[in-house]
């Protein structure tokens, strides 16, 4: 596959089936799920928010320690890092799921987030 062709196949994997299936599972019905059941009791910058987009962030981040994880192929490997700094993305992407009502922005930001250095590091390292 040449250098454009894996840029592209990339962009398709992630903008249309990675980063919107993780928000639907993790900002649609988990955190709408957990706000049910806890309510969302706090406000700030005029968004109401509760426990539900905490928990939801904490397990989006767990899921990304994960990533490497595959006791069937003998990986047994976490990524504790990129769990770390996707508990706060999970936070930001959680907080604009409440401030717009939707998991579109969110997801649109998730590919923003995920795709451009990836995109970056196959075209100008050839990987």
């Amino acid at each position: 596959m040449t250098k454009i062709g894996k840029v592209v196949s990339d962009f398709v994997y992630f903008y249309i089936f990675i980063c919107p299936s993780e928000e639907i599972l993790f900002r649609s019905y988990i955190q709408s799920r957990l706000n049910e059941a806890f309510g969302r009791s706090y406000r700030f910058f005029g968004v109401n928010w509760g426990w539900g987009l905490v928990i939801t962030s904490l397990l989006f981040g767990f899921w990304h320690i994960l990533a490497p994880f595959n006791p069937f192929l003998g990986k047994f490997d976490l990524m504790w890092p990129h769990g770390f700094w996707t508990f706060f993305l999970g936070l930001i992407l959680g907080f604009i799921r409440e401030k717009s009502g939707s998991v579109m922005a969110p997801a649109i930001l998730h590919g923003v987030v995920n795709y451009p250095p990836q995109a970056i590091v196959y075209t100008l390292l050839g990987l």
